[in-house]
């Protein structure tokens, strides 16, 4: 999950490489050896749900024609482009999985494991010019990648030799703070980073249970731990999101999924049939949970609104319906609804493993659902960023080909329809 701060627009055009930091780029130029081009993608539905149901009235989606760069929903409305040099990969190490995705202003880092096995972080500037980019010898053995964006820059967090390392960059790449471990660490796995209120805070899930780590964001070693539901039953996955000025710890555990704020241990249920990984997100006026579960022989993604306060405000609605089978969900902000990226694999209605996003109102309902491009069946979560602006930038990990993507989209209909108070049917 990403969240930004009143973003500049975004223009068209190449993407250039800035600066990068642990193990990084050559020369990055559009068409260059190291760019790949994303399939065109499929076209999509405007999804209309119905009241008091989880099922929306998808229909299988309609190809649109070679070269189009566009997705266009039934009517024919075009609701995002891109150009071809808004595809990007990047080599990453075989089997890699996951990405993490920040964007401060202007500037997006991208993090991720390179073609030999190391951290890789990508500052890439979203404008101007390709530029060479500066390749530098990174830390070997190092796992669990997250990156979040920072006052002055980037956090960045990853796993070595079983100890939590932090670092800082500012927004030219340049390191304010050498990778440094957290002291006194937990062992165990990133399952969420987040900057609020000044500091940086990390969900670390180990075999003793789930550990808070926080710090000032300009000051790793003034750390401190904390032990997270220590009553309750073991943690699958855990997230966290800032609502209002507060911070909430979301957790599934069993089938079930519950949020509530730090400081505040009276849990709220969102949901009772989680089945894997979810992600979470909050914007100006509400908050969103998205997640995975399984009904028959399909595995769906559903999301649910909720209020700033944690209040559950609609029942959960699915993206799909079965027999679709789709996995590693991200939700960001999008307007004021939001953008849901996810993997969906081959079955009766797709005849290939491919990436998709979905649009929604923040009442629920579902404005656009359909393909971005195709990809593997295996790759870990995707991740998204969204701009004030209509700009819509995922990252995910491909292991066929072994390369770590971005796309970005330019989706001012989609904007406009997430922002509609009802879907018009």
């Amino acid at each position: 999950m990403s969240t930004f701060k009143s973003p500049r627009s975004i223009p068209s055009g190449c993407w250039a490489a800035v600066a990068a930091v642990g193990l990084a780029v050559g020369l990055l130029a559009c068409g260059g050896d190291d760019e790949k081009m994303a399939p065109v993608p499929s076209g999509g539905d405007r999804v209309p749900t119905r009241g008091g149901t989880d099922e929306p009235d998808a229909a299988v989606p309609v190809p649109v024609p070679q070269g189009a760069n566009v997705l266009v929903d039934l009517s024919g409305e075009t609701l995002c482009t891109y150009e071809d040099d808004d595809s990007m990969a990047f080599p990453a190490s075989t089997g890699a999985t996951g990405v993490s995705l920040a964007q401060n202003g202007g500037t997006m880092a991208l993090a991720y494991h390179d073609d030999i096995g190391e951290r890789a972080f990508r500052l890439l500037s979203l404008s101007g010019a390709a530029e060479p980019g500066v390749r530098e010898e990174g830390s070997e053995g190092s796992s669990g990648v997250r990156i979040v964006a920072v006052d002055d820059g980037f956090a960045l967090s990853f796993w070595r030799e079983g100890e939590l390392h932090v670092e800082r960059v500012d927004l030219e790449g340049e390191s304010v703070e050498a990778p440094a471990p957290l002291d006194t660490s937990p062992s165990g796995r990133t399952t969420s980073m987040l900057a609020a209120n000044g500091s940086i805070h990390l969900t670390v899930q180990g075999d003793d249970g789930l550990t808070l780590a926080q710090y000032p964001h300009d000051d790793p070693a003034d750390v401190s731990y904390r032990d997270l539901l220590v009553d309750s039953d073991p943690v699958q996955h855990a997230a966290l999101a800032l609502l209002r000025e507060s911070v909430w710890l979301a957790w599934s555990s069993g089938d079930t999924l519950s949020m509530h704020a730090l400081e505040d241990d009276e849990p709220v249920v969102l949901a009772d049939t989680v089945s894997g990984a979810f992600d979470i997100a909050s914007g100006e006026e509400s908050g969103a949970v998205a997640y995975s579960y399984r009904v028959e022989d399909a595995e769906l993604v559903r999301y649910r609104p909720f209020g700033l306060d944690g209040d559950v405000m609609l029942e959960p609605r699915s993206v799909q319906h079965p027999p679709a089978v789709l996995r590693d969900v991200a939700i960001v902000p999008f307007g004021r609804g939001y953008a849901l990226s996810y993997r969906s694999l081959t079955s009766r209605d797709f005849p290939h493993n491919a990436i998709r996003i979905a649009f929604m109102t923040a009442t629920g309902e579902i404005v656009y659902e359909g393909e971005v491009t195709p990809t593997s069946r295996a790759g870990g979560p995707t991740d998204l960023v969204a701009t004030d602006d209509g700009h819509v930038v995922l990252a995910w990990s491909d292991t066929d080909d072994n390369h770590a993507h971005l796309q970005r989209l330019d989706c001012p209909v989609a904007l406009r329809l997430c922002n509609a108070e009802m879907v018009e049917e």
